[in-house]
């Protein structure tokens, strides 16, 4: 399946995730969330730490796709207010 070009957003840590959700003020209402895998040396967060955000901030997720070996893309959307 072809991967959706969306305006992609890489994102290390969850502090970082939570900060640029607050933030983000663009009119995207579906964005490509790209996420180091955990196995990676970079790190990477949870499935669990990336949904966790995006309930609290108002987003929901959608599709996720393998990137490479080392990073995640994650469809998300913004809820409508």
């Amino acid at each position: 399946m072809d991967r959706p070009n969306l305006k992609r957003i890489t994102i290390a840590a969850e502090r970082d995730l939570r900060n640029w959700l607050s933030k983000f003020d663009g009119p995207e209402q579906t964005v490509m969330l790209v996420t180091h895998c955990q196995s990676s040396r970079k790190g990477g967060l949870s499935q669990d730490q990336v949904q966790a955000a995006l309930t609290d901030h108002g987003w929901k997720p959608g599709r996720r796709y393998t990137l490479n070996a080392n990073l995640l893309g994650h469809v998300i959307h913004r809820r409508q207010r």
